[in-house]
């Protein structure tokens, strides 16, 4: 078999030239031509850009970034908001079914006391 050390051009023509065991690292992890997606992606930054071509994208785009960010926190704003109104209505409602339950409760021991003195006349 091959030498596992044997020197290998980067197939992305990088420029690198890397161990031949050492190349899938180099592909994932370092080559500066590997395509990727901007770190504010989640966000909604769809970029595709050399892993070496980040940084200047990262500069270009800082104002469009920081507005992408500015909406998501308002939309997150806005979900703990409606999460917060749901928990509120089920919590009112917790508390009317309790009280209804309360209430059947009562009545129920109401009409036991009752049948029971009836009972025992």
């Amino acid at each position: 078999g091959a030498c596992k050390r044997r020197p290998l051009p980067c197939p992305r023509d990088c420029g690198e030239v890397v161990a031949a065991e050492c190349m899938p690292s180099h592909m994932e992890d370092e080559c500066l031509l590997k395509i990727m997606g901007c770190h504010f992606k989640p966000v909604g930054c769809n970029a595709q850009v050399t892993r070496g071509g980040l940084p200047q994208h990262l500069a270009d785009h800082s104002q469009i970034h920081l507005q992408l960010l500015l909406a998501s926190y308002k939309r997150r704003q806005d979900d703990i908001e409606m999460l917060r109104d749901s928990v509120e209505a089920a919590r009112v409602g917790a508390v009317r079914d309790m009280e209804a339950a309360q209430l059947g409760v009562q009545q129920v021991e109401s009409a036991v006391r009752r049948f029971a003195s009836n009972d025992g006349e």
